[in-house]
C-alpha cells in the first residue's frame, strides 16, 4: 500500500476502465466494486473514469457514463468505501474529437479543460497532431494516453519530446513500468522518464485479476528508481490533482539524455 498520506497530497488515478458495463473494462457492478476495493487498499483515494469513447458514440455514450458513475459512486459508499469517482473518458484520437467536444458528444476529464486522447497502437498518423492542435486552439489541454504503447513512438522517441514542447502533457501507464505491456512498452516509458517526458502515471485499470488491476503503488516504485520518489509520487498526487482542478501541472524541461532526479522547470502547461 501506498504510504503517501503524508502533507494531505491525494493519490489519484486519472485512467481507470472501472465503469461497468460500458467497454472493456469492469464488466458489472460487482466487478467494479471489486476494483475499487483493490484501489482503496493500494491507497488510491480518487479514481477518474475514462471508459474508451468513439467519436460516432456521441451524447448517449455520454450520458450514460455520467449515470454510470453517479450509480458507482452510490454503490461504493453503500460498500464503506471512501474512494471518491470522477467522470472522464479516454478518447480515441481523429480529425473529429474536437468538433464533438464542441457539440457536447465527448468530455473531458472532471469537467475541466483536460482531455485524455488514446493514440494508435501501431501508426502515428499526421491527423493526430493537427487534432492536439485543434483541441489548444479551442482552450483544451490534450493528455496523450500510454504514448509507450505505441509502435510508432518506441521507434522515435522525438515525437514525443515534439508534443510536450509543443504543450502536451503525457499519461504513461503503471504497467508498461513492469513490463505488463511487453519489452518494448517497458524501455519506452523508462527512456521518456528518464527524459522528463512523463507527467502523470496511470493504473489504465480493465479488470479486479490479471495484470491491468487498479494497483498503482508498484509502479511508483519502478518510477522512483528512475526520477526518484519525490518526482514519481508528484505524477500521482501534485500532477494529476492540478489536472483535476483545471491548473498548470509544472513539468521540467525534457532532456536528450538521463537526468535522473535532476532537471531545472521547463513551464507551465
Amino acid at each position: 500500500m501506498l504510504s503517501f498520506a503524508r502533507n494531505g497530497r491525494r493519490v489519484i488515478d486519472i485512467h481507470n476502465h472501472i465503469l461497468p458495463g460500458v467497454d472493456d473494462g469492469a464488466k458489472s457492478m460487482a466487478e467494479a466494486l471489486e476494483m475499487a476495493r483493490i484501489a482503496e487498499r493500494d491507497g488510491i483515494q480518487v479514481i477518474v473514469t475514462t471508459p474508451h469513447h468513439f467519436p460516432a458514440e456521441g451524447g448517449p455514450f455520454v450520458q450514460q457514463a455520467r449515470t454510470r458513475v453517479t450509480e458507482l459512486q452510490a454503490n461504493a459508499r453503500a460498500q464503506g468505501l471512501s474512494l471518491v469517482f470522477e467522470t472522464g473518458q479516454e478518447n480515441m484520437a481523429g480529425p473529429d474529437v474536437p468538433q464533438h467536444l464542441q457539440e457536447g458528444g465527448a468530455v473531458p476529464l472532471a469537467g475541466t479543460r483536460y482531455l485524455l486522447v488514446e493514440p494508435p497502437f501501431t501508426s502515428y498518423p499526421p491527423y493526430v497532431e493537427e487534432m492536439v492542435f485543434q483541441l489548444q486552439l479551442r482552450g483544451y489541454a490534450p493528455i496523450l494516453a500510454h504514448p509507450e504503447r505505441c509502435a510508432s513512438i518506441q521507434a522515435d522517441q522525438e515525437i514525443v519530446q515534439r508534443l510536450v514542447e509543443r504543450g502536451i502533457l503525457m499519461q504513461v501507464n503503471t504497467g508498461s513500468l513492469l513490463g505488463h505491456y511487453g519489452v518494448e512498452s517497458e524501455k519506452a516509458a523508462r527512456a521518456l522518464l528518464e527524459r522528463n517526458l512523463v507527467h502523470v502515471l496511470a493504473t489504465d485499470a480493465h479488470n479486479p485479476e490479471g495484470v491491468r488491476v487498479p494497483v498503482i503503488s508498484e509502479g511508483v516504485k519502478a518510477a522512483a528508481g528512475i526520477v526518484g520518489e519525490e518526482r514519481a509520487w508528484e505524477m500521482v498526487t501534485t500532477a494529476p490533482e492540478a489536472v483535476l482542478r483545471g491548473r498548470a501541472v509544472p513539468v521540467l524541461e525534457p532532456s536528450p539524455r538521463s537526468v535522473g532526479r535532476r532537471g531545472r522547470l521547463f513551464g507551465l502547461f
